[in-house]
């Protein structure tokens, strides 16, 4: 039972005790509707009290006032009732009750001294202290001041030693909150702070002081508030603690918020919500380098496995070359002996030997490609200028894609462009990729050689499986306007034999082994197309 209750039963048993000595023995009574009133006065003023906030009864001067006012209602209606003869003075040990809530001796005993006063003038103006029972009437006045004393000392002491015990808990949980290097605070249902630690000031910059009071908003982001006060309503409605992250790009920071609710010990409801504030930008960032590191630690695993079968396939495309080169020989030999021999043979057999002799260049023309994909030639990496390395590869096509009627263009921007190459290998990979564009193509179109400076101009999640990340790279781009690349054929372009000619016009090795030059160069190769909207070959090269 709190405070306010005690009073009010206090009060009202005051007032029952009185107004049956007023009502019930109405023939001792002067005057009687005087009494009547008083009574209905006492009455009020109880109701009056019960109906006021419970703030009031955290003041200490609410009780004084309270204990005063009492004092003299008690020292009335012993007058009223004309009952100072008898044990009516008890009554005020209800009276001493309420004065030992506000738990300070020195009025309480300054309220007992005054009481003794009134009470004893009334007994003498009623001749009490004259006669056989003045001793007794007399011994009443310092009766009530020994059990007042002995009350009122024991309730001080009490209270100190209660108060003592609060501020050594107070002051340890002080120490411990602003001990925790992290932001402690205490926010109310509109997330306005209600306590803060010296940790939390120093993040906002802002006194301790003039924190109270103010809202988590004036110190964060609309989104971040957002999300602050929604679970700010959650502890409310649910009464249970709540986690959650949240990012300031600002301050580049991630911060894990716990918030517990802090309820009313009495009624259960959630009174305010305490927030433990701990940054985790640390962890949050090596977790990501973790799951990135993973990442490529998985890409390399497939890269390596890859190149091993890559490596035993080029093994074993150069011994059956090597195997097939004799008997190739054998047969145009045998093929040029033919033609010499038999001239007069007929049309039919001329055009035999010429399907015969188109089909051994070809299969020569495989063997030839097997060899130089199975080569493991070290490549000299040199700083040089891309810009010109383009412009010859362009000057060798420009002829074909004349006759073919297409149009060629380069966009290379820059006075000068250095990236770490092997001049010859990295202009037959711009070569390659340039007659394959052309062959995608048909009469009227435009083949395109664009150069980007890698940094700014290329979103850094493109190059993730770059060897380096952190580099710049310089993208060369090769875009066709062909019949573009079905998406079901996207895994397959850089397998060796994949081709999209046919077989008379291809082998399927070019861009195998242009991906494997491009990869020795420590870059990469990316395609990017849709059919009937060509296709965009972009080569990514370490800047020098």
């Amino acid at each position: 039972m709190n405070r306010k209750w005690n009073i009010f039963y206090i009060r009202l048993t005051v007032i029952v005790v009185i107004a049956y000595m007023l009502f019930f023995q109405p023939d001792l009574i002067k005057y009687q509707y005087w009494a009547y009133a008083y009574v209905a006065l006492f009455l009020l003023s109880n109701i009056i009290i019960f109906r006021l906030p419970d703030r009031f009864y955290s003041g200490k001067n609410f009780y004084y006032f309270l204990v005063f006012f009492d004092t003299g209602m008690i020292a009335l209606g012993i007058f009223l009732s004309n009952q100072a003869d008898m044990f009516f003075y008890l009554i005020y040990f209800f009276i001493i009750a309420i004065a030992a809530m506000s738990m300070n001796f020195k009025y309480m005993m300054l309220n007992i001294t005054m009481f003794i006063f009134v009470y004893g003038f009334i007994m003498y103006n009623e001749g009490k202290f004259s006669g056989d029972m003045a001793s007794l009437y007399a011994l009443r006045l310092p009766f009530i001041f020994a059990v007042t004393l002995m009350f009122g000392y024991t309730m001080t002491r009490i209270f100190h030693e209660l108060q003592k015990s609060i501020q050594d808990r107070d002051d340890k949980y002080f120490s411990l909150v602003e001990s925790i290097n992290s932001p402690v605070y205490m926010v109310d249902r509109n997330g306005r702070y209600l306590s803060v630690n010296d940790t939390l000031a120093t993040e906002v910059k802002t006194a301790k002081e003039k924190l109270i009071g103010k809202y988590f908003s004036d110190f964060h982001r609309f989104n971040e508030n957002r999300l602050f006060m929604k679970n700010v309503n959650q502890v409310f409605s649910t009464g249970n603690s709540v986690m959650f992250e949240t990012y300031n790009p600002d301050q580049d920071k991630w911060t894990l918020r716990t918030m517990s609710p802090f309820k009313d010990r009495e009624k259960e409801f959630v009174q305010a919500v305490s927030v433990v504030s701990k940054d985790t930008t640390e962890r949050v960032k090596a977790e990501q380098k973790l799951r990135q590191a993973y990442e490529q630690l998985r890409q390399t695993q497939e890269q390596l496995i890859q190149k091993n079968k890559m490596e035993a396939v080029g093994r074993l495309s150069a011994g059956i070359a090597h195997q097939m080169r004799n008997p190739l020989e054998i047969i145009l030999m045998g093929l040029d002996f033919l033609e010499k021999n038999i001239k007069d043979s007929g049309k039919t057999v001329g055009l035999s030997l010429e399907k015969i002799k188109k089909a051994v260049y070809r299969a020569d023309r495989i063997v030839e490609d097997f060899l130089q994909f199975s080569k493991t030639t070290r490549f000299q990496l040199d700083p040089v200028d891309i810009c010109p390395i383009l412009r010859e590869a362009l000057d060798m096509v420009e002829h074909r894609a004349r006759k073919m009627e297409i149009r060629t263009a380069l966009n290379c921007p820059f006075s000068e462009l250095r990236v770490m190459a092997d001049k010859t290998t990295l202009q037959q990979v711009f070569i390659n990729l340039m007659n394959n564009g052309l062959e995608a193509m048909q009469p009227g179109g435009i083949l395109e050689v664009k150069v980007l400076n890698g940094r700014g101009e290329v979103d850094l999640q493109k190059r993730r499986d770059l060897k380096d990340n952190e580099q710049d790279f310089v993208i060369v781009q090769v875009i066709d306007q062909g019949q573009g690349i079905p998406r079901e054929e996207m895994s397959q372009v850089f397998e060796p034999f994949y081709t999209s000619k046919g077989e008379v016009n291809g082998t399927g090795l070019g861009l195998s082994i242009a991906n494997m030059i491009i990869e020795r160069h420590g870059g990469k190769i990316e395609i990017e197309s849709e059919e009937g909207q060509g296709s965009t070959f972009s080569i990514y090269v370490k800047k020098a």
